[in-house]
């Protein structure tokens, strides 16, 4: 599945799967798995790249990444970011 970021002046589309699976701690301490198809599974994956430290341009590459991170090291500069 193929989505557009949601950040401010920075528009790239990033594929993400359409079904995920995946594996976690609940608040006991107890593993569980979950499945997340659609929606779920974008919303899943973009949470879990968070949690990874990770941003949408780290699915980016060449000049779409380039541009982006160009722009940001400018806004940067002057003040705006």
């Amino acid at each position: 599945m193929k989505v557009v970021s949601p950040v401010p002046d920075f528009l790239e589309t990033v594929t993400r799967p359409l079904r995920v699976k995946i594996r976690f701690q609940d608040r006991n301490g107890l593993e569980r798995t979950m499945w997340g198809e659609g929606l779920m599974a974008r919303a899943m994956c973009h949470e879990t790249d968070h949690l990874r430290g990770g941003l949408f341009i780290d699915h980016l590459r060449g000049f779409k990444k380039e541009k982006i991170l160009k722009k940001i090291s400018k806004l940067s500069r002057s003040g705006m970011w």
